[in-house]
């Protein structure tokens, strides 16, 4: 029966129960033609045209192909072009039996009743007029037909029933619009109900999504599954989204296989190209097709071919297109007023919730770059202090060991006698290895330690004896402690002073050698005076320099190789 009539091409509810009112219309509409007026009618037709059979069965082949033509616009949704020729065809027929047989017949008048009834049950206000008028008309015809050659009595008697006839004819016309008015009215009401309800819990899911701070793709799939749940009409939901600078827009959320199998594919639409979407990201406008199989500017979708409406609404934040929704019904002119105005507010919601989120994960991965940036600057950081600590270790490494004689000495205040002295003692050595203060008593003395730092490198300790008994006056570590880091500082810049100044008299050295070589003349005396001056500059007892290539057979000399040589051994 489904398949026979077909309910899914219209809309709501009470379009249904009209297509299924035009549906039986068209049904009892046949089959009375067929069993009960197709035979009266051939009568009076007959009589009216000179009994020509030929024009009798055209006219019952027209009447029964406008009727099947009226079921073939129901199934393709056009219940107003079907009920106007249903409602002609009822009114035509009806006339003819009454204007060709008697004026009261009642056959004849029950047709063009159901005419009227039906025009104002499924098809636009005017319709419904012109089937008044014409019955208005019709019943005025058949009064006056022979009217004079009737009694006074019969006059009366055609006059009521005349009268009675439009009253009929009016209350066809008032209840059934009165019907489907209400009817409306409680559709509407139902569903702007519903789209309430599901703009509510749309909003809901939407602020719940911003809260939670979900991903953004997470987000979207959740959405359009919920958009295609919650709206009957809708069997295919998908949203695309465009990136800046970007000509195209690209799938990012799809119900349904399709969806999956074109997510797969990474589907693109160019942004100003025939399709729905292409057209809504480039005007920043909805576009919305009521029918894809006749539209002949947008392209329909290849793998939706049960799309018959197609809605998309670009989606804006800040005045620039972000991407957009794509809607699919499988219903011809599936969206109303109502259901666009709906959508459209989804739509803002849904624009500004994934410019939140993105500009929330943007955020996220500005701290996340920032963490890893500031992870890498310490490790930076320590590397560099690790080489500077090193460095310094060796530096004063190399710096000690040159100043061998002069890095150690012990001060005797009572005598004022300072003597060189190398040694550790223990409370030196825990000092320096531990990195702190120490404090103990050692022969009767209260000794002092602690360690002379240099950018958090021992370079050294110094030790104080401090009589045993009593405590340290208050203050005394700090200020010793601040001593020792005075200390370090005076060291340290003592040591790049002395440093400094080696890498001057190294480089004025190395500026004099070079000076003198490049005015000697000749290869042999410069080799000479590069080896005189290297074996004074590095106090060497024998300096040898050889120019040439190493050779596998020894020279005539003796010696391996070929090329010159010079040879400077130190004075006796």
């Amino acid at each position: 029966m489904r398949k026979l009539f077909p309910l899914s091409p219209h809309a709501n509810t009470f379009q249904h129960w009209q297509a299924i009112t035009v549906y039986v219309g068209t049904v009892v509409y046949v089959l009375y033609r067929l069993v009960f007026l197709f035979p009266a009618a051939l009568d009076h037709l007959a009589t009216t045209i000179d009994g020509d059979q030929t024009a009798l069965a055209l006219a019952y082949g027209v009447c029964l192909g406008v009727a099947g033509l009226a079921y073939l616009l129901v199934r393709r949704y056009l219940l107003d072009t079907a009920t106007t020729l249903l409602t002609g065809l009822l009114v035509t027929e009806g006339a003819v039996l009454v204007l060709a047989g008697p004026w009261d017949h009642v056959q004849g008048w029950l047709v063009i009743g159901m005419g009227i009834m039906l025009a104002n049950l499924i098809t636009t206000r005017w319709i419904g007029i012109l089937a008044a008028a014409g019955a208005s008309a019709i019943i005025a015809i058949s009064t006056l037909n022979g009217f004079d050659s009737l009694s006074t009595s019969a006059q009366t008697e055609r006059t009521l029933l005349a009268f009675a006839l439009a009253l009929w004819t009016l209350l066809l016309s008032i209840g059934p619009a009165l019907v489907v008015r209400g009817g409306q009215l409680t559709v509407q009401a139902n569903l702007l109900r519903d789209d309430t309800r599901n703009l509510i819990g749309i909003s809901a899911e939407v602020n719940q999504a911003i809260l939670a701070r979900t991903e953004l793709e997470t987000f979207l799939a959740e959405v359009i599954n919920t958009i295609q749940q919650r709206f009957a009409s809708i069997y295919h939901a998908q949203v695309f989204l465009v990136e800046e600078g970007s000509q195209s827009a690209t799938l990012q959320a799809s119900t349904s296989p399709v969806g999956e199998k074109l997510l797969a594919q990474e589907h693109e639409l160019d942004i100003g190209g025939l399709s729905v979407i292409g057209r809504a990201t480039l005007n920043k406008k909805l576009v919305l097709v009521p029918d894809v199989t006749q539209d002949t500017i947008h392209r329909p979708p290849l793998l939706l071919p049960a799309t018959r409406t197609e809605l998309g609404l670009p989606l804006v934040a800040n005045d620039v297109v972000i991407g957009a929704l794509d809607l699919h019904s499988t219903q011809i002119n599936a969206f109303d007023d109502a259901d666009v105005a709906v959508f459209e507010a989804i739509a803002n919601q849904i624009a500004v919730a994934i410019d939140g989120l993105q500009l929330y994960e943007a955020s996220q991965r500005t701290i996340r770059e920032n963490q890893a940036l500031y992870r890498q600057t310490q490790t930076s950081l320590r590397e560099i202090e690790r080489l500077n600590y090193q460095l310094t270790g060796r530096a004063w490494t190399e710096y000690l060991r040159l100043q061998a004689d002069s890095t150690a000495m012990t001060l005797d205040l009572e005598s004022g006698q300072t003597v060189p002295d190398t040694s550790w003692t223990t409370t030196l050595e825990h000092a320096a290895d531990q990195h702190r203060v120490i404090t103990q008593t050692v022969e009767g003395q209260r000794v002092v330690a602690l360690p002379i730092v240099v950018r958090n490198e021992v370079i050294g300790a110094m030790e104080f004896e401090l009589e045993a008994e009593g405590d340290l006056p208050d203050g005394a570590l700090e200020l010793i402690t601040a001593v020792s880091q005075r200390l370090g500082l005076a060291l340290e810049n003592r040591r790049l002073f002395d440093e400094t100044q080696r890498v001057a008299q190294r480089e004025a050295l190395i500026n004099d050698i070079g000076t003198e070589l490049q005015s000697a003349i000749g290869v042999d005396a410069i080799i000479q005076r590069a080896a005189h001056n290297l074996q004074e500059a590095l106090e060497a007892q024998q300096v040898t320099i050889r120019l040439g290539f190493q050779a596998d057979d020894k020279g005539q000399d003796g010696n391996r190789g070929t090329g010159r040589s010079a040879q400077e051994k130190a004075p006796a």
